[in-house]
């Protein structure tokens, strides 16, 4: 535990930067998640899939909850990774209708868009 032998004030200083390096690692991760999000969305554009896929993400959430089963913030997890996956859908939609409009080659078009956007 961060609070083993610390006073209070220190204590809370500690947990803020533990929070924040895992804040840093949460962010690096989502990144790339979505940056894979864009390619999935290129693939299934290219074979006709639909985004959306209710198996596969009732296969992710099932192994999320079983990975979490001993967590007391198992169903928080759970809802978090629904909300992760209904952003990585939003990202693939995004990417998708970028690339209709769009040179599908000119992946810094679709960037410059994102950016703006935000």
């Amino acid at each position: 535990m961060i609070r083993e032998n610390a006073n209070p004030s220190s204590a809370i200083g500690k947990c803020r930067s533990a929070v924040d390096q895992i804040d840093d690692e949460i962010v690096a991760l989502l990144n790339e998640r979505f940056e894979i999000s864009r390619e999935l969305a290129t693939i299934k554009q290219e074979l006709d899939v639909p985004i959306m896929d209710h198996e596969r993400e009732l296969s992710i959430l099932e192994r999320v909850s079983t990975m979490s089963l001993k967590s007391p913030d198992r169903a928080n997890i759970v809802t978090v990774f629904r909300q992760i996956l209904q952003e990585s859908r939003t990202v693939q939609l995004h990417a998708q209708q970028c690339r209709k409009i769009r040179n599908p080659a000119d992946d810094q078009t679709c960037r410059r868009i994102d950016k703006v956007e935000q």
